[in-house]
């Protein structure tokens, strides 16, 4: 428990010196409104899932997709156990509850590269939360801990650090 708080209180610490450009495009900046109605991104926020392909790519599927049972302690066990416990407790506060994805209505991990900043080491959660809700969180592995470099809620940048921002 004790390694869990000091993991939280070292992410958090990271993220004061985190700069958020989210905020520095407006809506009507960041999304391109479709032919079928729908909104596509476009903004400034290169780990935002409608680049996949374009500027970054997935390079290892390290937990496929699968839907935890909170009745299930042993099968989330397994299907998580090659995972760095401070990735999982980087996430965490994205999350926002407990100290496990159990709770989550579906989880993928990824290994990401970017194409415009290769020197990352990146990973990217996919977890559904809410019957039909869910995120993407992207961290990178600075050395022996992880940061959050972006967050997206459905589709919405939540959080982009200059990082990896483009614009």
């Amino acid at each position: 428990m004790k390694l869990v708080i000091l993991t939280a209180l070292l992410i958090t610490s990271t993220q004061l010196f985190a700069q958020d450009m989210s905020r520095t495009e407006s809506y009507d900046e960041a999304y391109q409104d479709m032919e079928d109605g729908s909104s596509m991104y476009v903004g400034g926020c290169s780990l935002h899932q409608e680049f996949e392909g374009e500027k970054f790519i997935v390079t290892q599927e390290i937990v496929e997709y699968f839907e935890p049972e909170t009745d299930e302690v042993a099968d989330y066990n397994r299907r998580m156990k090659h995972v760095d416990p401070k990735l999982i407790a980087a996430v965490m506060p994205i999350v926002g509850w407990g100290d496990s994805l159990i709770e989550t209505d579906d989880i993928t991990l990824e290994k990401i590269e970017s194409l415009l900043f290769p020197e990352l080491d990146l990973y990217r959660f996919n977890i559904g939360v809410g019957g039909g809700n869910g995120f993407y969180a992207v961290l990178s592995k600075v050395g022996s801990h992880y940061e959050v470099l972006s967050h997206v809620f459905d589709g919405d940048v939540e959080f982009c650090d200059k990082k990896v921002w483009t614009k």
